[in-house]
Order: C-alpha cells, then structure tokens, then sequence
C-alpha cells in the first residue's frame, strides 16, 4: 500500500463512502490537507484529513472513512498509515499533538491501540459558521 495526497478528483468516491457508512457527507470546502491509502493495484482503501492549528501545537485528525468493501486488514493497515502520514506531516510543521473526535466506537478502539489518550467520552463535534458562504447573504 501507498499514500499519496488527497486532491478535489477524489471527492465523489469520498462521498460514496461516507453515505454507503450511513455518515454525513462534508462539504468539500471544509477539507484541509488530506491523503489517502492505495492498494498495490491502485485503489483507495482509506482517506482522512489534518487541520493545523497556527497559534499552537495542536493539529486535529478529520473525518477518516475507508472503502467499505476493503477487507479489516486491509482497513487496520490503511488507517495506521494515515495516522502515521498525518503525524508525520504535522512534525515537519512544528505541531507536538494530534487529536481526533470520533463517534464510531471501531474508530475510538483502533485510535486508543494506536496510542491516542482518551480524554471524554460521549463529546459531540458542533459547527457554525462564522460568515455567510460566498453567494448567501
């Protein structure tokens, strides 16, 4: 498997995998830098995005999905190398921490195996926007 950058041709397969897991579809606009894990054969198996805060040293693991037909090996070997990219990622910019919110308990045990601490438990992630989009008023 490789990873390589998510980039704006990946959203509709994106989308497919969000609605096919029963989860929100994101608004491409809200995606920061993302990538994705590919099988030898070229197809995506995983994807997920990372948010940099810039006046700390704190960087957020977004909304990771993988392909639903992908095997749980294939999807274990695929997140830990997301989550391994990410980290790597933000080190090379100066960010100490990564955290991530999740609300699929699999999500919750795979990150708590890889290493992240829990902090809370039952916290909803909450949204609104600080101005109008272009085009609304």
């Amino acid at each position: 498997m490789k990873v390589r950058e998510y980039n704006s041709e990946d959203y509709d397969l994106i989308c497919g995998w969000w609605i096919e897991h029963d989860l929100n579809v994101i608004p491409d606009v809200f995606l920061p830098v993302g990538f994705i894990v590919e099988d030898e054969g070229g197809a995506a198996i995983a994807a997920a995005w990372i948010h940099c805060c810039k006046y700390s040293l704190m960087s957020w693991m977004n909304w990771p999905i993988v392909n639903p037909n992908a095997t749980d090996k294939q999807k274990h070997k695929a997140l830990t190398m997301l989550c391994d990219n990410l980290r790597q990622f933000a080190l090379k910019d100066g960010y100490r921490f990564m955290g991530a919110f999740w609300h699929q308990k699999s999500l919750v045990k795979f990150s708590e195996n890889y290493g992240f601490m829990k902090n809370h438990d039952n916290v909803t992630e909450m949204f609104i926007m600080t101005a109008p989009m272009q085009g609304e008023n």
